[in-house]
């Protein structure tokens, strides 16, 4: 050990600390030497009549700041022959403002200098292989990351992530938000935006990481494949072999879908969900695969259509089961959710009908306020309609009836719409504006008009609903006007047991088609609209009867 007088030593150049040491960090650490001394020697190389500080360089600032530059104080130090810079390193990487680039520099040039290799600086310094591809991954940062990162645009999080591209895409990726708080995952899905991960591949990657190009995030668990095209190449050969599987099972059919739901499909049109009792030879399995997350779904309890009623006719035939008897009361799901447009618009118009000052406005406030003062807890039967008043169709676009007239509702509200619009063309008035300078009874009757058509199909026969207005789709008469795609969904014996109930006179042929029923169906309830679709087939007869 020597002791050396402070105006002797100076700082070496190529000290590995590159940081400047913080203001409040060295005023603690004048005020611990001032207290207990110097309680580490500085470590120094002889240079010309002086010495350099390979470790210590805080140390001797604080030293300077007590004692001066000019002082002869003596310092005790450690010499050493040659500039080691691994010697800083060991002193220094653990402690306060070293940069995390100053040590990834630093271990890089100990592992391209030819003498060492990545398992002996991982012995040297008591850490794992993995942890010196890390560091030497963060020194290979681009010029300009390497520079933000000193100068603390972000943190060693980003720095991390921004290690998975390369450094055109670092940079484009600064240049475009570096002005901004750059967030670890997002800098992660930028640098991974063109590469797939491997745990997508559906095949064997065992030596294929050169031909696929893996790659693999050092400071996480993920690795990536960046070679597209082998990789497509590969998957789908793996999905043909899948298919292949599931035809030689059996199956009925294998349908194979790209990024498409089987709802849209036209390939899958015809087809029913099943259980998986039915025989595999009866059921379709459809293969959907999404190339943007790279997911195969298999769904082989389907069955077409056909399928189900051959089936159906061929238990019935055999006396397995029995033959269903359906009357007009039993409908098919199309034609169920018809049937609840037309009572729901039939609703609507009955509430705008009875829309009195004090009922309009009890309900009105109830619809607005009954889910706010409630809580979203109660939430099913509590509440009717919605609060921010979106529009809820009666009918789809494919079933709307043509014959069905506007509601009484819908018109008002059309009326008043017309009417601003001319005002904001004329004027520019905002609709605000307008609605404040509306006559009070205006404004509460087309506010209940709008909320009239927030009412959904479930709700119009819900039970609080009932209560609240009277209106019971049981005790309903007189309003059911279908149209003949309604009575088009019915089996033809639930056509013929229609006409015969309602009385209707022969239509004047022998043998007439279902559709010739159907037109005199229609004819008759517009006349005379005395069925009731929501009454019970039995307790309909009961009540005639009596």
């Amino acid at each position: 050990m020597l002791q050396i007088p402070l105006n002797q030593l100076k700082p070496a150049k190529q000290n590995v600390r590159q940081v400047k040491a913080s203001s409040d960090g060295l005023k603690a650490l004048v005020a611990s030497i001032k207290a207990q001394g110097l309680l580490h020697n500085l470590v120094v190389m002889k240079n010309g009549s002086g010495y350099h500080v390979i470790d210590g360089n805080r140390r001797l600032q604080a030293l300077t700041k007590i004692h001066g530059k000019s002082s002869v104080e003596k310092i005790n130090c450690v010499a050493i022959k040659d500039n080691d810079q691994e010697v800083g390193l060991h002193a220094n990487m653990m402690r306060e403002d070293m940069h995390p680039l100053d040590q990834c520099d630093v271990i890089t040039k100990l592992c391209s200098g030819g003498e060492e290799d990545f398992d002996s600086v991982a012995a040297r310094f008591g850490q794992t292989t993995k942890w010196v591809h890390q560091r030497v991954a963060l020194s290979e940062l681009s010029s300009l990351a390497k520079q933000m990162f000193r100068n603390c645009d972000f943190n060693l999080g980003v720095a991390m992530a921004l290690t998975l591209g390369t450094h055109k895409q670092q940079d484009d990726l600064l240049v475009n938000y570096g002005d901004t708080k750059l967030a670890p995952e997002f800098v992660k899905r930028s640098m991974t935006n063109y590469k797939i991960p491997l745990s997508a591949a559906m095949f064997d990657t065992t030596h294929l990481a050169d031909n696929l190009g893996i790659e693999v995030d050092l400071f996480g668990d993920g690795a990536y494949i960046t070679n597209v095209e082998p990789f497509e190449a590969l998957q789908n050969e793996a999905i043909e072999a899948k298919l292949e599987e599931l035809r030689q099972k059996g199956y009925a059919d294998v349908i194979y879908l790209v990024d498409q739901y089987s709802w849209e499909a036209p390939e899958c049109r015809g087809l029913n969900g099943c259980s998986e009792e039915v025989d595999i030879q009866d059921r379709v399995c459809v293969v959907s695969y999404t190339t943007h997350n790279y997911k195969l779904t298999i769904n082989d309890t389907n069955i077409h259509r056909d399928m189900e009623r051959q089936k159906e006719k061929e238990a019935i035939e055999s006396g397995e089961i029995e033959a269903p008897v359906l009357t007009p009361t039993d409908y098919s799901k199309p034609q169920k959710t018809l049937l609840d447009g037309y009572y729901l618009e039939h609703v609507r118009n009955m509430l705008f009908d009875k829309s009195g000052d004090d009922f309009c406005d009890k309900m009105t406030d109830a619809m607005l306020l009954a889910r706010r003062i409630g809580g979203y807890a109660q939430f099913g039967d509590r509440i009717i309609g919605t609060v921010h008043v979106d529009h809820q169709n009666a009918f789809t676009t494919d079933d709307e009836p043509e014959h069905l007239p506007a509601s009484a509702s819908s018109a008002f509200i059309k009326i008043w719409e017309d009417k601003y619009q001319a005002e904001y063309e004329a004027n520019g008035t905002s609709s605000i504006q307008y609605i404040m300078n509306m006559d009070k009874s205006v404004r509460s009757k087309l506010k209940f008009a709008y909320l009239i058509g927030s009412i959904n199909k479930g709700q119009a026969r819900d039970k609080e609903f009932i209560d609240v207005t009277g209106l019971d789709p049981v005790n309903c008469i007189n309003w059911f006007k279908p149209d003949a795609n309604w009575l088009n969904k019915y089996k033809i014996g639930q056509v013929e047991d229609l006409y015969n109930h309602l009385g209707i006179k022969a239509v004047g042929k022998v043998n007439p088609k279902k559709r010739d029923l159907i037109d005199a169906i229609v004819k008759h309830l517009d006349e005379k609209p005395d069925f009731n679709p929501y009454m019970e087939w039995e307790a309909k007869q009961e009540q005639e009867a009596a």
